[in-house]
């Protein structure tokens, strides 16, 4: 274990300092001169990922607690038990849990690891969002350094500690959200409104923190109507999905909103809270 831990710290080391470097002179010059420069900056956003994605993590780790959670809720749907009755294993609206079904079918099928299968999905994502990237640092007038851009986002250490490594799903609603972006501020069809409204529809069912980002994108629609009409087409996904989960488990919708609206993290655990605590010291408050 101590071997595949060091293994994991040095995989890790090896992509930050890749980053690092991405924004040299050198670096660009030579991913601008690719012939397909954001295909390869994608494709390095999927092996830096998939590697560490592949590796054992130490049997006490954070992490462990959310891994065993997606395999928790998957057999919880599949046996038609209400998710929302584990504490602390789903507070998101009932669509990605059914990702966990999938991973769990196809890993029993093919025999791969659960914990890889369910990876898959965000290491997707995060091929997508290096994609998205580039091509919007193009549209905006960094044609020149997309690919560089791309790459960095490729080999960001964060992005690859939260999907190879914890496994988190953030890359899917952040890849909803981007792409809505990406279709209301480069797309004049009639179809955009529509489509951006969906996408970050969804986005929002997957995992509910995408809500926040909501007025950056109604800012950038012209009157109410536009605005009621991506208003009203982006809460079709949780609408449908919380139809669907009442229709599995009589009673689950309402159940499902009352978990994801009392919510609040894991104080001490992530984020802030976390260096709170550890500015108060052993007993502090």
């Amino acid at each position: 274990m101590e071997w595949s831990l060091s293994l994991a710290l040095l995989w890790f080391a090896l992509v930050s300092a890749g980053c690092a470097v991405c924004w040299t002179p050198a670096v660009r010059r030579w991913s601008g001169a690719l012939r397909h420069p954001l295909l390869v900056a994608a494709l390095v956003a999927v092996v830096v990922r998939v590697v560490p994605a592949m590796m054992a993590l130490p049997a006490d780790a954070l992490v462990q607690w959310d891994l065993e959670s997606y395999r928790v809720v998957a057999d919880a749907v599949a046996h038609r038990r209400d998710v929302y009755d584990l504490p602390g294993r789903y507070p998101y609206l009932p669509v990605h849990m059914y990702v966990f079904v999938a991973a769990d079918w196809a890993a029993n099928a093919t025999h791969v690891p659960f914990l890889f299968m369910v990876k898959l999905p965000a290491i997707a994502a995060d091929a997508v969002i290096v994609v998205l990237v580039g091509r919007g640092a193009a549209a905006l007038g960094r044609r020149q350094d997309s690919a560089a851009l791309a790459l960095i986002c490729a080999l960001n250490p964060l992005s690859v500690l939260t999907t190879g490594y914890h496994g988190q799903f953030d890359a899917i609603p952040l890849a909803l959200t981007l792409a809505a972006w990406g279709v209301l501020a480069f797309r004049r069809s009639w179809w955009a409104l529509p489509v951006a409204a969906m996408l970050f529809g969804l986005a929002v069912a997957d995992k509910t923190w995408p809500a926040l980002l909501g007025p950056v994108l109604l800012w950038r629609l012209a009157g109410a109507r536009a605005r009621l009409v991506f208003g009203s087409v982006a809460v079709l996904p949780s609408i449908v999905a919380l139809a669907l989960y009442e229709r599995l488990i009589p009673g689950g919708a309402l159940h499902a909103l009352e978990v994801v609206s009392s919510y609040q993290g894991v104080v001490g655990a992530w984020g802030f809270s976390e260096l709170l605590v550890r500015a108060a010291g052993a007993g502090g408050r």
